[in-house]
């Protein structure tokens, strides 16, 4: 999923996504917006899971912007081997983790039937949309490719933005009492091709954006669900997880194209940070998945020894952040010992097959050819 030449700045936009992804799963874990309710640190708290949604965007927007030149070739479908591979052995390792930590083993048959319909890892769900995103880029791309202006690939997103991005960031007002359900919103779901094509025309198109201004943006991008949650809390006691609580949510999607703008073009930095963050980039894929294995590890430890109302504490809560990402990482980095010499393996194998029988076809071809000349 890398590119052999790799830059700074998609490194980095990716290393803030796999940090801003257990800061997202966190909140699933811990009941920090549950409590201490309109509180200053409840208050952090939801600023934090506001921005810590821009996560899945972010991948998926490199995506599009590293793929936007992807042509349909026979090489270029054995690429998902990349993804399969370390999708396949993480997921039998959070099935022998499963048993360890629980005892439980549904069989070899429901364990199999598990993987291949993405339910044995928790958080796989993104490896099943990015398998179909993948199978379509090719075809994304003649489509954005075709479209040959500026103007025409921008009015390409705009109307993808109106379908999928509005809606539901509309009827979220529902919470402060006003009513805004007049947008078609059947397209929600479609926001994964909404941000490949993000991805792509901000790529080709780079924003020529006074920075102070982008982060301006990103600002409002973050106050406007915060304010309206707040709202929702103070009037019914409770945190509105509906709000503005989607990946493709149109608040979401301009936190996303605001940090996106601010790292993206990055070429430089020193030595130790442009390492850290290509280290983290590099096993970003496999921590996601690993990280499923470490937050039900670490999250339900802190539960049995009742440390659950200690992590609502500001520095218990960074620690156990911390925590899940250094062992991710460990995880992630143990696990590409193994999976990536397999799926380059295979990825040679297929193509040289492949190569031979292209090759002998030609071969049949051209003696057939001969045939019909001595004729």
């Amino acid at each position: 999923m890398l590119n052999s030449e790799r830059r700074l700045g998609p490194d980095i936009i990716r290393a803030i996504a796999i940090i801003l992804v257990p800061t997202l799963h966190t909140f699933g874990y811990v009941p920090t917006l549950s409590n201490d309710l309109l509180s200053v640190k409840w208050s952090m708290y939801m600023a934090l899971h506001y921005l810590a949604l821009i996560c899945v965007p972010l991948f998926i927007t490199l995506t599009g912007a590293l793929n936007r030149k992807k042509t349909l070739s026979f090489k270029y479908y054995t690429g998902i081997l990349k993804v399969l591979v370390p999708y396949l052995f993480i997921s039998v390792v959070t099935i022998v983790a499963m048993y360890v930590h629980t005892g439980e083993f549904s069989g070899i048959i429901s364990s199999v039937r598990k993987i291949l319909n993405f339910s044995a890892n928790g958080y796989a769900w993104y490896v099943e949309m990015y398998i179909g995103l993948y199978l379509l880029i090719p075809f994304l791309n003649v489509m954005y490719n075709a479209l040959g202006s500026r103007k025409n690939k921008l009015l390409l997103l705009i109307t993808l933005i109106f379908t999928t991005a509005l809606p539901y960031f509309v009827k979220s007002f529902a919470g402060i009492s006003l009513s805004f359900d007049f947008i078609p919103d059947w397209w929600e779901n479609f926001y994964p091709i909404t941000y490949y094509f993000l991805g792509a025309y901000l790529s080709e198109y780079p924003p020529k954006i006074k920075k102070r201004y982008v982060l301006c943006i990103l600002a409002a991008s973050l106050l406007v669900p915060f304010a309206v949650n707040y709202h929702y809390t103070a009037k019914y006691g409770e945190h509105a997880w509906f709000i503005m609580n989607n990946y493709g949510c149109f608040s979401v999607l301009a936190a996303t194209t605001c940090v996106w703008i601010l790292f993206y073009e990055i070429k430089k930095a020193p030595k130790p940070i442009s390492a850290i963050v290509k280290e983290i980039s590099v096993c970003s894929f496999e921590m996601y998945l690993c990280s499923y294995i470490v937050d039900g590890c670490i999250y339900a430890y802190s539960n049995q020894i009742g440390s659950i109302a200690a992590s609502l504490k500001i520095p218990m809560y960074f620690s156990m952040l911390f925590l899940v990402l250094l062992l991710s990482y460990i995880t992630a980095r143990i696990t590409r010992l193994a999976t990536v010499p397999i799926s380059k393996g295979l990825v040679s194998i297929i193509l040289k097959t492949h190569r031979n029988r292209t090759d002998a076809t030609h071969k049949i071809a051209d003696n057939e050819g001969q045939d019909t000349k001595i004729e």
